[in-house]
Formats: structure tokens, C-alpha cells, sequence
């Protein structure tokens, strides 16, 4: 009758005056269950009631969004925004997690069939890198992004892995990779180096990265080149045949061009200066064709070659200083023969196609 009687189930109350009583049972975490019961003299009446568990709702909402739920700290496999049901009432904690930023902790109190809010505000948790060159005055880029900024420069990044890479007019391109941790500084130092290609005794597969200057853009810079009587070979995919090159040939982004060295030579690059044109461009015919890698920097096979999508299918690099071909690369496949293997700057490669296509340039 609302009076607590101290006693918890299952009991016998006795004393109990005769006639007609309201019973409320009571339990952490369930649904209060009430019925009423009619006592007579001298007798005992038995009740029995089933507790139904309290439930509710909790709404958890982040900016931004995407971050991990925990509950009481166990993970719910759920992310923000979202909202977890059945969750028994009581007092709970939530906490949100999400890479680069502090985790966030809130307290609410779940009542039964409520639905109750909690909002998080992410707070960014940022470090800086310290990028350097030498020479100094390269543009930077952040994981792929031009930043405005060029070295020697400090960036403020969130906490984590970062690619930083430089670039700077008439050197190679340079990248690397660092870790941020919150509140401190990494440094990233290029030695920028000017672009050479090296020749090493014996057959070399090679290739420009990207177009060279006017007047130091064709194959007469190999003309001092001893090849002990080979010709500089050039394989046209789209007509299945070999070409001889000349002097006066250009030396163009995307093609791979093999060329014999009776010793160790050291080829200088010049690289063209002036306003960004469209990036090169090579049609491949169906069946082998010979390439070039057309960036500075190494990059995955799978990256280089996205814009023939699904119609390449081997890749295959030379070894000049061993003298063989390398380990071929397959399309789609993973360890030894996988995509993610890094493709070289300054290297030929053989490409077999499965129908015809354009390949696409990384860089101008």
C-alpha cells in the first residue's frame, strides 16, 4: 500500500490486516511491477509477479562525425551519429573515439522507454612538422594536397601519419612519410637532388619521369654513350614492333626505352620549366607493351596504372645490375606478385594489355 516493508523477494509478510492490498515490487534496473491482493482471516494468499528488465534509448551525435561508441567501455561496433537501443536504464558512460581527435567522455541517465541525447564536440588534436629542403623554396604538399606553403616552413596537422612530399623546379621530387603525435614537432629534411638517370654496365631499361627542356629532350642525350654497337631501342606496342631511335628522336614521358652501356654512365636531366600543361598521355595496344614510370617519386603499381582500370593485367621490371627481370606484378594480387609493389623513377617496364588503352601520366 506505498509503505516499503524492508523486505525483498521472495518473503512472507505476516500481519497483514484482512481485505484488499496493493503489492509494488521494485528492482534496479526493471520495470516496477504492481497487483492487488486480497487477504482473508487466517490465511495466507501467495502473489507472484515477473519483472520486466527497464530499457531505453541513448542518441549519440558527434561533430564530426564517424567516431567509435563505447558504452560502460566496452565497443558497440556502433559510429556517430547513431542510436543504441535496449540499453538498460541507469546511469551510463559514453565515450566517442576518432583518430586525430581527444576522446570525449559524457554521463547520462537512461530512463525506462526514454530516449535520451548526448552530443559530443570533437576537440582536433593537432602537432606540427617541421618541413625543410635544401635548396630551400620547394612547394609542399601534404598527403597529397599543395599547401600554399614552400620550405623551410612549419605545418600544423592533426595527430597521426602524414606523406610529405617537396617539389622544386630542376630537382627530383622527394617524399616521406612521418608520425605526429599531439603537441609536439617532427621534422621532415629533403636533400634535394638534381634528376640524373644511371647507367649501368650491360642492358638498361629506362625511362624520363617527366617532359624534358627544349634542346635537352631527345635521345641525343645518350650520344656519348658507348653500346658497343647497339641501337637504342624503343617497342612500339600498337604496332607490335622494334624501333631503332636516332639522335633526333624525342625522349618523351611513358616510354620505356632500352639502351646498351658498355660501363657506368651518369645522365643529367632538365626538366621543362613554364606553365603546367596536361599531363602526358601513351596509347597501349593490346598484348606487351614497353612504359615509363612518369613520376619522381616511387608509387605503387596500382596507383600508377589506375587509369587503364581493369585492362592491364603484368607488369614486369629489369634488373640492370643483375642483369634479369624482376619479379612480375599482377594485377589485383597481393605479396610477392601484388600491386602495392612500388614502381621506380628513371625505369622501364614491360605491360601486357588486355585490350587496348590509354595510360595516363602521374606528373607533367
Amino acid at each position: 500500500d506505498g509503505a516499503d516493508t524492508g523486505a525483498v523477494t521472495n518473503a512472507t509478510l505476516d500481519g497483514i490486516a484482512v481485505g484488499t492490498h496493493t503489492v509494488t515490487l521494485r528492482k534496479d534496473g526493471y520495470v516496477d511491477a504492481t497487483a492487488e491482493v486480497t487477504i482473508e482471516y487466517n490465511a495466507t494468499a501467495t502473489l507472484h509477479l515477473d519483472l520486466a528488465r527497464a530499457i531505453g534509448s541513448i542518441v549519440v551525435t558527434s561533430a564530426p562525425e564517424g567516431a567509435a561508441i563505447f558504452l560502460d567501455g566496452t565497443d558497440t561496433g556502433r559510429t556517430t551519429n547513431a542510436t543504441l537501443t535496449g540499453v538498460p536504464s541507469g546511469e551510463h558512460t559514453v565515450t566517442v573515439t576518432k583518430p586525430g581527435y581527444a576522446d570525449a567522455t559524457a554521463t547520462v541517465t537512461v530512463g525506462h522507454d526514454k530516449t535520451v541525447p548526448v552530443h559530443f564536440a570533437l576537440t582536433e588534436v593537432t602537432g606540427s612538422i617541421r618541413v625543410t629542403s635544401t635548396p630551400d623554396g620547394a612547394r609542399i604538399y601534404l598527403d597529397g594536397t599543395e599547401t600554399g606553403e614552400v620550405t623551410n616552413a612549419t605545418l600544423t596537422v592533426p595527430a597521426g601519419a602524414h606523406t610529405v612530399r617537396v617539389e622544386l623546379e630542376g630537382y627530383q621530387a622527394m617524399a616521406k612519410t612521418v608520425t605526429v603525435t599531439a603537441g609536439e614537432t617532427v621534422e621532415a629534411a629533403f636533400n634535394l637532388e638534381a634528376p640524373v638517370i644511371t647507367l649501368l654496365p650491360g642492358w638498361n631499361f629506362i625511362s624520363t619521369p617527366k617532359r624534358l627542356a627544349d634542346g635537352a629532350n631527345t635521345i641525343a642525350l645518350f650520344d656519348a654513350v658507348e653500346t658497343a654497337g647497339h641501337s637504342i631501342l624503343l617497342y612500339d606496342g600498337l604496332n607490335c614492333r622494334w624501333e631503332t631511335m636516332a639522335s633526333e628522336d624525342a625522349f618523351r614521358p611513358l616510354d620505356g626505352v632500352w639502351i646498351y652501356a658498355n660501363t657506368s654512365y651518369t645522365i643529367p636531366l632538365a626538366f621543362a620549366a613554364g606553365a603546367p600543361e596536361l599531363p602526358p598521355a601513351k596509347d597501349l595496344g593490346k598484348g606487351w607493351n614497353a612504359i615509363g614510370f612518369s613520376d619522381t617519386v616511387p608509387e605503387s603499381a596500382k596507383v600508377t596504372l589506375q587509369s587503364l582500370g581493369d585492362h592491364w593485367s603484368t607488369l614486369i621490371g629489369f634488373d640492370a645490375g643483375a642483369q634479369e627481370y624482376e619479379i612480375s606484378i599482377a594485377r589485383g594480387a597481393t605479396g610477392r606478385h601484388g600491386d602495392e609493389r612500388p614502381m621506380q623513377p628513371m625505369q622501364g617496364y614491360w605491360l601486357y594489355m588486355n585490350t587496348a588503352e590509354t595510360l595516363g601520366s602521374l606528373s607533367g
